[in-house]
């Protein structure tokens, strides 16, 4: 009785490890599972498709951006001239504004929070490309120059406004009051 009790003791020592991995393994699914929920919740495509609204920040973003790269003032002029899903309030996105969208933490690029739905197979006309799009924030002590956000890692570049980068316009009539609470944070 003794040898059962031991055996059966044995295969609980034995066993344990390789439950507590099991254990661990869906600890972790789990949690990764959580996360996708919460990006999955993070965006809604609205406007019938045209816009997506980051519920993070309160953002309302262009779905498929314009694939043509353009020199500042062009970006400028093409996000106050956008008229999309009868919405004529979009203009260009300041830096803290267009950062919000990167993940730097995404292996690959674009560089977009997983589960987005933006469009990056150019599949709507325009996409979400892994470069520079431009914002509406100059450089401090320099009117040239303007920064810009690249897609493909996550950095902030410095580009004379006379360079062609990519724009991707932002509804200006977002929630004033959830982009306030986003950009003092």
């Amino acid at each position: 009785m003794t040898i059962q009790l031991s055996g059966f003791v044995m295969f609980i020592i034995l066993l344990a490890p390789v439950c507590a991995g099991a254990a661990n393994k869906i600890d972790t699914d789990e949690t990764a599972a959580m996360q996708s929920v919460e990006n999955t919740n993070r965006f809604d495509i609205v406007f019938n498709g045209a816009a997506i609204l980051d519920h993070s920040t309160g953002f309302v973003w262009e779905q498929s951006p314009d694939p043509a790269l353009m020199s500042w003032d062009d970006a400028v002029n093409h996000c106050e001239n956008l008229e999309l899903a009868n919405k004529k309030d979009w203009r260009l996105a300041t830096l803290e504004e267009l950062t919000s969208l990167i993940d730097s933490s995404v292996l690959g690029s674009p560089k977009l929070p997983e589960l987005h739905p933006f469009d990056t197979g150019c599949k709507l006309g325009g996409c979400v490309q892994a470069d520079t799009y431009w914002t509406g924030t100059p450089l401090e002590g320099n009117s040239a120059q303007v920064w810009g956000v690249c897609f493909c890692n996550g950095s902030l570049k410095q580009s004379s406004k006379n360079y062609d980068n990519f724009a991707w316009c932002l509804l200006d009539e977002t929630d004033k009051a959830q982009r306030s609470a986003y950009l003092s944070n």
